[in-house]
């Protein structure tokens, strides 16, 4: 008898407030109080958002606490840190503590919102080659194109997208066009001025929004990396 294994399908942990709810430890109603806006971590007011590409599962499955960009192996919390001043990088001793890790979530979320700085996915439905935490593994089921995350940012006051990894850039090169009427500029080149920063103007729908590729891996000085995230967050400030 031949047997076939049905592929498991992983939803986003912020794709539905519910989600939000359930990895922030917060009430339904403290949510929608408090105004979160459904597909990742932003609200009305946003105005730059960090676009990555899918949690890894053992980051938010079966724990609460989950924020993009975590694991002591990432770099985007100490290039965060570095440009702002803070002290947000959740440290590798503590994150198997559910209560610290939501306390922290909720505390880089805080100082995001008066930055006006949010986060989204660019895959909303994934399953995975290999039950592992790397991106390559990754089979796309669901954009945000493809449901109503990117339709309400095209309503709200988003005015960049910034993506850290070329992964999620790539995809939402990709995808758009295939959902959307746009067009896409250049705007400035990848190191321009010896800096590892890109910047597109995309129009979609007579909407305006700037696409903006800083990475935070790879073999680029520290300083260079944070000097591209601070230009591109003070963009819209």
């Amino acid at each position: 008898m031949n047997r076939t294994n049905a592929k498991e399908i992983e939803e986003h942990p912020y794709l539905t407030l519910q989600g939000v709810s359930i990895q922030l430890g917060l009430a339904e109603d403290e949510v929608q109080k408090d105004g979160y806006k459904e597909g990742g971590i932003w609200f009305s007011d946003t105005k730059s958002i960090v676009c990555g590409t899918f949690p890894p599962k053992g980051e938010y499955a079966g724990r609460i606490g989950y924020i993009h960009f975590p694991g002591s192996r990432n770099q985007f919390w100490k290039h965060f840190d570095k440009v702002f001043g803070t002290e947000l990088f959740f440290a590798f001793k503590d994150s198997s503590q559910d209560d610290k890790r939501a306390e922290n979530a909720v505390k880089k979320i805080q100082f995001c919102k008066t930055k006006g700085i949010g986060f989204i996915d660019v895959f909303t439905k994934i399953s995975r080659r290999k039950q592992d935490a790397k991106d390559i593994n990754l089979e796309i089921e669901e954009t945000i194109f493809e449901g109503d995350v990117f339709d309400e940012i095209l309503k709200s006051s988003v005015s960049q997208i910034i993506f850290v990894y070329s992964l999620s850039r790539d995809a939402f090169l990709e995808k758009i066009p295939q959902e959307y009427k746009s067009s896409l500029t250049m705007v400035r080149a990848y190191n321009s001025e010896d800096v590892p920063l890109e910047i597109r103007k995309i129009i979609v729908n007579e909407r305006e929004l700037l696409l903006t590729y800083c990475p935070i891996h790879g073999p680029i000085k520290w300083q260079k990396k944070q000097l591209a995230m601070k230009t591109a967050f003070e963009l819209f400030r």
